[in-house]
C-alpha cells in the first residue's frame, strides 16, 4: 500500500482530499492476468500489466484534475458522469505507447446517487498484436471524515449547559464545557465544573494540546469541566476527523462561493394548495407582506433575497441544491433531498420540519434494525428527507431582533439580540470588507486580515465597526447579522426586512407560561435613570409593586431576591447580582415562538448563534460554524429560582410532546448517520477524492476498451 497525504480546504462544504501522486493506494487483488499467447514469456507479460495499470493511473489523474477545475463537488460532478455513461457519450481517450502499442482508457461505469460512496470505474486496455491486457480501477470520490462530526467548530461560546450531544465532537481551539475561563495567570478559575448537565454520547477531537483545567479522563464516562462524554477524548489531534489547511495543519474549512455556484444545479418550488410561500426579492427589494413577490419555484442561483414558509399542504421541495446570494429565511415544512445556501445569512424562523423524516433504529423502515448505520441505509433506499442549510456569514436559529418599530424591545423581547451581542463580542471590533461588504477576520493587531475563504485582506481594503451603538442599524451587529446588504464602499448596512417584520410576520407570537429572561440594568444611578428602568420592568411584564423593589436594589447597589405571588395577577421569581436581573415569570404572557425542531445539517461560515428560551429542542442532522453560540438552557430550574415551585418544571413527558427526540429538556443535537451511510447529504463534502479503491487486471473482453 502507498503513502498518501491530504490537503484539506472546503468548497461549499467540499473538502478536498488529495490523491496519491504516484504508484497504487490499495490493491484489493488480483483476479485475472490475461492469457497472452502461448509463446510469450513472463516479462512481456508483465509489460503489458505494467503498461495498462500506467494508463489507469494516468486516467485517474484526468479525472482527479477534471473535477478540481470544474469547481464542482463530486457530488455533480458523478451525476454529469453518470448520465454520460448511461447514454453512451462518454468518448474514449487513445494513447500511443510506441514500439507497436497502443492503448486507451474510458470510464464505464459510475456509482448510483445512493451508493455508500461516490466512485468511478476506469478501464484501460493495451493493445500489441493481437494481444490485450485490460486493467480495472475503481476511484474514490466519496466522503471525508469530517461529516462523521455531529459539531465541528473552532469556538465554542456559552454551549454545554444543559446541552446533549448523539455523536462525535471536533474543536479546534482548546475544549471547555460551560461558562467562564480556566486559571491562568494566578487568576482564579471561573465556572469550574458549570458543563456538568451536558453529555457527549460520542468522542471529542480537539486540535489544541490541552483540554479544561477541570478534566478527568480517566474511566468512563470522562468528564471535560463537568460535561460527561462517552467515547474517545483525543487532544493535540491531526487525523482525519478534522479538516486541514493546504499545508496539513488543522483549519476551518469554508464555504466558498464560486464552487456554491457551480453546484446549484438543482431548484425549490411549492407544488400544494397555494399556503406555501417562496418569495424572491431581488437587491433593493424590500419585504412586504407574504404576498408580494411570490413565486412558484426558483432554479440553481438566485440573485437577492429569499424567504421559504413551509406548510403540511404545501411544503418547499428541495431538488439538489439551489444558491442565494443574498439572505434566506426558511421555517416550516420541507420535502426532498437538497440544500439551500445563503452567500450571506440564513434564518431559521421557525421550526424546520422534514415531511417525511428518517426513522430511527427499530421503527419504520428500520424495524428490527438496531444498528445506525445500517438503518441509516434503509432510510436512503427508502428516500427519506434530507436537509442541509448553509450560509457564508451565519445561521441564527430563532431571533435576533433589538428594535420594535424605532424602540429598543423591553428587556423580556430582547434576549437574543443581547446574548449574541455578547456571546461573540460584538461590542468589540468587527471587520467588513470595502470590496464586498462581507465580514473579516483580523488579529489583535488590526492586521492580518483574511476573508471567510481565507483570502488575504489588506488594511486598506476594510473598514471597522463596533456593536456599542443601540440607537441604528450602523454597526457591528447589524452588519452581520441582521438581514440586509452592507455597501463596502460607503460603509453602509441597509436592511431589507425590519426587526418588526421579522417578529410579528416570521417568528410570531404565542401565549406561554414559565419564561425567565435577564438583563443588564446600571446600579447607582440617579432618579431618572432609576424611572426609566422601573418603566422598563413593568414593560416586560414585573409587577410595578416589584418593579420598585428590584430598582431600589439595583440604585443602592445592592443584590436581592424573592418571590411574586400574584401580584397585580403575575406570580413569578427575581433575582438581582451586580446589575443583572433576572425574572421568571409563571403566569400568561404573549412571547415570540421559540425554535423546538430543526430537521437539517446546519452549517456556516461564521458563526450558528441564537437563542431557545425554556423550551427543549432538537437538532436532527449535526451543526459545523466556526463559533456556536445557542443559549438553550431548556425547561428546568434554573440556578436562581429559590423557589420549590420550579422542582416540576423538567417534566420528561411534557418535553418529549414539544421536541419529541430531545433528552433531559434540553437542546439536543442527534447526528445524521445519512452523511456517512451515503445518503445526499454527503455532498456536503467529498473526501478521499482520487483514492483507489480497487484494482484488478481482467479476463473478461467484456471489460476491454476498443484500442484504435
Amino acid at each position: 500500500m502507498g503513502k498518501h497525504k491530504q490537503q484539506g480546504v472546503a468548497v461549499v462544504t467540499v473538502l478536498w482530499t488529495t490523491l496519491i501522486i504516484g504508484g497504487l493506494l490499495a490493491v484489493v487483488g488480483i483476479n485475472v492476468v490475461r492469457q497472452l499467447s502461448a509463446n510469450k514469456n513472463n516479462q512481456v507479460r508483465n509489460e503489458m500489466v505494467s503498461l495498462a495499470d500506467s494508463i489507469s493511473e494516468q486516467a485517474r489523474m484526468s479525472l482527479y484534475d477534471n473535477l478540481k477545475t470544474s469547481n464542482k463537488t463530486p457530488i455533480t460532478f458523478l451525476n454529469d458522469l453518470r448520465s454520460k455513461v448511461n447514454a453512451g457519450t462518454y468518448d474514449s481517450t487513445q494513447i500511443a505507447l510506441g514500439g507497436g502499442i497502443k492503448g486507451a482508457w474510458t470510464v464505464k461505469r459510475v456509482s448510483e446517487p445512493t451508493a455508500e460512496y461516490g466512485w468511478v470505474d476506469i478501464h484501460a486496455t493495451v493493445k500489441r498484436g493481437n494481444d490485450k491486457q485490460t486493467v480495472v480501477r475503481r476511484i474514490s470520490l466519496g466522503q471525508s471524515n469530517v461529516f462523521r462530526l455531529a459539531m465541528l467548530t473552532e469556538t465554542v461560546n456559552c454551549m454545554f449547559c444543559h446541552f446533549q450531544v448523539n455523536g462525535d465532537v471536533g474543536t479546534y481551539q482548546k475544549f471547555r464545557p460551560g461558562w467562564g475561563n480556566d486559571a491562568s495567570g494566578g487568576v482564579s478559575a471561573s465556572g469550574t465544573g458549570s458543563g456538568a448537565t451536558s453529555n457527549i454520547k460520542g468522542s471529542v477531537y480537539s486540535a489544541a494540546a490541552t483540554l479544561a483545567d477541570s478534566s478527568n479522563l480517566t474511566g468512563s464516562p470522562k468528564d471535560i469541566n463537568g460535561t460527561k462524554v462517552y467515547g474517545n477524548v483525543e487532544t493535540n489531534y491531526k487525523g482525519d476527523m478534522l479538516p486541514k489547511d493546504k499545508n496539513g495543519v488543522p483549519a476551518f474549512p469554508p464555504i466558498k462561493r464560486s464552487v456554491a455556484m457551480a453546484n446549484a444545479t438543482g431548484s425549490i418550488k411549492t407544488t400544494g394548495d397555494g399556503t406555501g410561500r417562496i418569495l424572491a426579492l431581488p437587491f433593493g427589494t424590500n419585504y412586504t407582506s407574504l404576498n408580494n413577490n411570490k413565486v412558484s419555484s426558483i432554479d440553481k442561483v438566485y440573485n437577492g433575497n429569499v424567504v421559504l414558509v413551509g406548510t403540511p399542504t404545501d411544503p418547499i421541495v428541495l431538488d439538489q441544491d439551489i444558491y442565494v446570494t443574498g439572505d434566506v429565511i426558511i421555517k416550516g415544512v420541507v420535502k426532498g433531498r437538497g440544500g439551500i445556501y445563503a452567500g450571506r445569512n440564513l434564518y431559521l424562523a421557525g421550526n424546520l420540519v422534514a415531511a417525511n423524516p428518517a426513522d430511527l433504529p427499530n421503527k419504520g423502515v428500520c424495524a428490527g434494525i438496531s444498528d445506525k448505520t445500517a438503518c441509516a441505509k434503509k432510510n436512503i433506499a427508502a428516500g427519506k428527507d434530507e436537509v442541509r442549510a448553509a450560509a457564508r456569514g451565519n445561521i441564527i436559529v430563532g431571533d435576533y431582533t433589538r428594535f420594535n418599530g424605532t424602540n429598543t424591545r423591553t428587556p423580556d423581547d430582547r434576549q437574543a439580540h443581547e446574548f449574541m451581542e455578547s456571546q461573540f463580542n460584538f461590542s468589540g471590533k468587527k471587520y467588513f470588507s470595502r470590496t464586498t461588504g462581507e465580514e473579516v477576520m483580523c488579529d489583535n493587531t488590526d492586521s492580518n486580515c483574511k476573508d471567510i475563504e481565507g483570502n488575504p485582506v489588506s488594511n486598506g481594503d476594510r473598514f471597522i465597526e463596533t456593536g456599542a451603538r443601540q440607537t441604528d442599524l450602523q454597526d457591528g451587529y447589524s452588519m452581520a447579522m441582521r438581514p440586509g446588504v452592507v455597501n463596502g464602499a460607503t460603509a453602509k448596512f441597509t436592511s431589507w426586512m425590519t426587526d418588526t417584520q421579522y417578529a410579528n410576520e416570521m417568528l410570531t407570537y404565542e401565549n406561554d407560561t414559565n419564561r425567565s429572561w435577564r438583563t443588564e440594568f446600571k446600579t447607582g444611578t440617579d432618579s431618572a435613570t432609576t424611572a426609566a428602568q422601573k418603566a422598563e420592568l413593568i414593560a416586560a411584564g414585573v409587577p410595578s409593586a416589584t418593579a420598585t423593589t428590584i430598582s431600589n436594589l439595583l440604585a443602592t447597589k445592592k443584590n436581592g431576591s424573592g418571590n411574586v405571588s400574584n401580584v397585580d395577577g403575575v406570580t413569578g421569581y427575581y433575582d438581582v447580582s451586580g446589575g443583572t436581573v433576572r425574572f421568571m415569570r409563571d403566569t400568561t404572557r404573549s412571547y415570540k415562538k421559540q425554535v423546538t425542531k430543526v430537521d437539517a445539517f446546519l452549517y456556516a461560515n461564521q458563526r450558528i448563534g441564537g437563542v431557545i428560551l425554556n423550551k427543549p429542542a432538537e437538532i436532527n442532522g449535526g451543526m459545523i460554524a466556526r463559533e456556536i453560540g445557542v443559549l438553550a438552557a431548556g425547561l428546568q430550574k434554573e440556578w436562581w429560582m429559590n423557589n420549590s415551585r420550579y422542582d416540576s418544571l423538567k417534566n420528561l413527558t411534557t418535553c418529549r410532546n414539544i421536541a419529541a427526540n430531545s433528552e433531559d429538556c434540553a437542546m439536543t443535537l442527534n447526528y445524521d448517520h445519512r452523511l456517512q451511510a451515503g445518503g445526499y447529504g454527503f455532498n456536503m463534502v467529498g473526501g478521499q477524492v482520487g483514492q483507489t479503491a480497487q484494482w484488478q487486471l481482467s479476463g473478461n473482453t467484456a471489460d476491454d476498451v476498443a484500442v484504435n
